[in-house]
């Protein structure tokens, strides 16, 4: 809804449904009209022009190793930074303060993550989610891992 809709997220209750049916039938017209644009594989919404979407696909990115962390950074908006972390076998993220919030999902192999000093193992398909903390990781086998920072009510990292 949001931009393409101004009217529709600024409806009453009441008046949602009557609003929802007129405006998908004025999508359904655009859509004929138009179809999204491609922009460096991003989706743009056919209406307004904004970027809406784009897939990456993790399983073939290949990261830097961390002393060039920062360009293992795949997508960045403000308060949001998605990266691709890759340790090899017997390879270790030094300990590091975090003032965001951190999610990492497993792409292959398995980690041991400390969050405060308690230490959790994560494997491939599973993910870990953490309010602002002191992290440190390392593994075994090698691990390929998302990172994802979330700033917590605006403070900046």
């Amino acid at each position: 809804m949001g931009a393409c809709y101004p009217a529709l997220a600024a409806s009453s209750r009441i008046g949602v449904v009557a609003t929802m049916k007129t405006k998908k039938q004025n999508k359904r017209k655009a859509v004929q009209k138009a179809e999204p644009v491609s922009d460096g594989g991003w989706v743009k919404c056919p209406e307004c022009g904004i970027r809406k979407m784009k897939v990456f696909d993790l399983r073939t990115m290949e990261a830097q190793p961390y002393a060039q962390r920062d360009k293992n950074v795949f997508y960045r908006v403000e308060g949001f930074k998605a990266r691709i972390i890759e340790l090899p076998p017997g390879g270790e993220m030094p300990l590091c303060e975090m003032a965001s919030h951190v999610i990492f999902y497993v792409v292959k192999g398995s980690a041991e993550v400390t969050v405060n000093e308690k230490m959790e193992t994560i494997e491939e398909g599973q993910c870990l989610i953490t309010e602002p903390a002191t992290l440190s990781m390392k593994t075994k086998n090698g691990v390929k891992i998302m990172g994802i920072q979330v700033e917590r009510n605006g403070v900046k990292k």
